[in-house]
């Protein structure tokens, strides 16, 4: 698969003819001295011979190449796509109807891109199911009821045993109800953590968030230490709980187009009904599946 530039984004789309060529490091020289400009345009001479590219060279061509190097890697995209435009209009090979205008917002797409990559690169990798090997039995119980919570840390640091109220129909534990600080006040809030197995019924009931710990009374309260060393071997930060519960609320979202999805993430995570928060952190969605994630199918 490759990547295209339309608008802000690029939208992906099967390439006819895969492109192979050897991706040279620009890092290694100056920005704009001769020798990073000619290695710039030799990566470009390369693309159109093996894209067999000839005649007026239109922004439609560049775009598919700007395409090529982010999906690359190439975090100077920018850069080459000016080289290649200075060597074509050295050689007066560049389609001039319209160019001007469509190469400025070719520049504009490709910025935003990079700009989202960039964003993504720095947020916390969310919790995958993969890690549960590596977790001992008590950071297993915090990993997974604290993706299904999304709290912030400050939130989950805060939370003693007496402000755990656990729900029961029955004879059957169905959930619990916490009393847990508002965010970045002193004023209480309640959540509610709910089982996803159908007690225990369910077979994938080991991700549920109310049956996985031995006794959920006793999971809270959790230590800086237990909660730096849980993140610490999921390879991620104590943010990564929360992105992980975002993560997965969104790919339910997507798939069920149901906004009382989005609206109960929001609410989980201490944001206003119209925050843009939820958006920005689950950016990536297209990367993941509920499988993937540390939570239950059913969890969101």
């Amino acid at each position: 698969m490759a990547q295209r530039v339309t608008g802000l984004f690029f939208k992906t789309q099967q390439m006819k003819k895969k492109v192979n060529f050897t991706r040279p490091t620009p890092q290694v020289f100056n920005e704009g001295s001769a020798k990073t400009d000619n290695s710039q345009k030799k990566l470009w001479r390369q693309y159109k011979a093996q894209k067999c590219i000839s005649g007026k060279i239109t922004v439609a061509a560049l775009r598919d190449y700007a395409a090529h190097l982010v999906h690359e890697g190439f975090n100077s995209t920018l850069c080459y796509i000016s080289a290649a435009v200075s060597m074509e209009a050295q050689g007066g090979n560049l389609e001039t109807a319209h160019f001007d205008r469509l190469y400025k917002n070719l520049r504009r797409s490709i910025a935003a891109v990079l700009a989202r990559r960039m964003m993504i690169a720095k947020k916390a990798p969310p919790l995958g199911r993969m890690h549960l090997s590596v977790l001992s039995g008590r950071q297993r119980e915090i990993a997974i009821v604290l993706c299904a919570l999304g709290l912030r840390k400050d939130t989950v640091l805060a939370i003693k045993r007496k402000q755990v109220f656990l729900k029961v129909k029955g004879t059957t534990l169905v959930g619990a109800q916490l009393s847990v600080r508002q965010d970045k006040t002193n004023k209480l809030r309640t959540v509610h953590l709910d089982c996803t197995c159908n007690g225990r019924k369910e077979k994938d009931h080991v991700f549920c968030p109310v049956h996985e710990p031995k006794d959920l009374a006793k999971v809270f309260p959790i230590t800086e230490a237990e909660l730096t060393g849980t993140a610490t071997s999921c390879e991620t930060s104590t943010h990564g709980f929360r992105r992980t519960h975002c993560l997965a609320s969104r790919i339910r979202y997507e798939a069920e187009k149901n906004s009382a999805i989005a609206e109960a993430c929001r609410i989980r995570q201490g944001w206003s009904s119209n925050s843009p928060e939820y958006f920005k952190y689950s950016m990536d969605v297209a990367q993941y599946t509920l499988g993937d994630l540390l939570v239950c199918h059913r969890e969101g």
